[in-house]
């Protein structure tokens, strides 16, 4: 991709949705993006060869160096291969919180490509643009893994076959597949919440943890919800991890018994997941979620959308 294409268009926007990632089972492995969040990167040429960002909204905490920025570095990333001695302005509007466990760091660095990508005369196909996003996410995540990346830039329902190559598939989720995300108003650490974790796990424990994202896969394939109830499974992160969130024993308990399909952490937390088919008792859990923390005294943000099979997308070029 080293042919040195020039940015020609004046102004580009991209959105790029916030995600679900590890979906029980699926430990850096599994992912989808999420309708109603998500963040926003504005870019424009500005002829000096150096990028900038020049406004960052909704987080004053946010780094303004490029280098250091997820948007920025996958900017970077992407310029550096097929636009070298270009550079842009660039404004970030964060409208996810940090640590949240829905992907913000991925969400950024997805919409700082799908934007640059959108000034090209010939933009790259959005499966081209992976590693890029990859290289801003690292920022935030210290480490390679493309559970929130690849399905905030591709959408649907990812799996990923090999990190190293970025080899992965998707399939559209189910199209009455409802989620529901409860988000307390806490924050964790992902280098925390990996720190936790055991570097080995039992045989017994990894059986049934391939077992069960089998089994969650051929549920998404075939709209098959007493499979897709292996999404409650996880023998390898929510052991260490659910002990971090106020009330998330007694919310899976209680969402489990109304209706849920499933329910378990989303990402490294605190955000968790709920899974639905029906939703007048996605309704009913809300209600339920929010007394639980209303009891604990914790501030809560819940929402509920079905999975967004089409990924980041451009707003505007002109």
């Amino acid at each position: 991709m080293g042919d040195g294409k020039k940015l020609i268009k004046k102004r580009a926007r991209s959105f790029a949705p916030g995600t679900v990632s590890n979906v029980g089972p699926g430990f850096d492995l599994m992912g989808f993006p999420v309708f109603g969040i998500g963040d926003e990167v504005e870019v424009t040429p500005n002829g000096t060869g150096t990028s900038r960002i020049v406004a960052i909204q909704g987080n004053d905490a946010i780094s303004h160096e490029v280098e250091s920025n997820t948007a920025g570095k996958a900017i970077l990333s992407f310029l550096e291969e097929n636009a070298p001695g270009e550079g842009v302005d660039i404004t970030l509007y964060k409208n996810m919180p940090i640590g949240s466990g829905m992907g913000s760091s991925a969400a950024s660095a997805v919409a700082g490509a799908v934007a640059v990508n959108g000034l090209l005369a010939e933009p790259l196909k959005p499966d081209q643009l992976v590693e890029y996003a990859m290289a801003g996410e690292m920022i935030a995540s210290g480490s390679r893994h493309g559970d929130n990346v690849i399905p905030s830039l591709v959408g649907g329902f990812v799996i990923i076959n090999d990190i190293e190559t970025l080899d992965f598939f998707r399939v559209d989720a189910p199209a009455d597949l409802l989620v529901m995300l409860i988000h307390p108003h806490i924050e964790i650490k992902t280098s925390h919440a990996r720190s936790i974790l055991p570097d080995t796990i039992p045989v017994k424990d990894s059986i049934r943890q391939t077992s069960a994202a089998l089994t969650l896969l051929a549920g998404i394939v075939s709209a098959d919800y007493a499979k897709i109830a292996a999404a409650s499974k996880d023998y390898i992160a929510e052991p260490y991890r659910s002990g971090l969130i106020p009330g998330y024993a007694e919310a899976k308990r209680l969402l489990l018994a109304g209706g849920a399909v499933a329910f378990n952490i989303s990402g490294s937390g605190p955000t968790m997941f709920a899974l639905f088919n029906d939703a007048a008792k996605a309704e009913t859990a809300r209600s339920t979620v929010e007394k639980i923390h209303g009891r604990i005294n914790l501030g809560v943000d819940i929402s509920i959308s079905k999975v967004n099979n089409g990924g980041a997308k451009l707003l505007e070029v002109e």
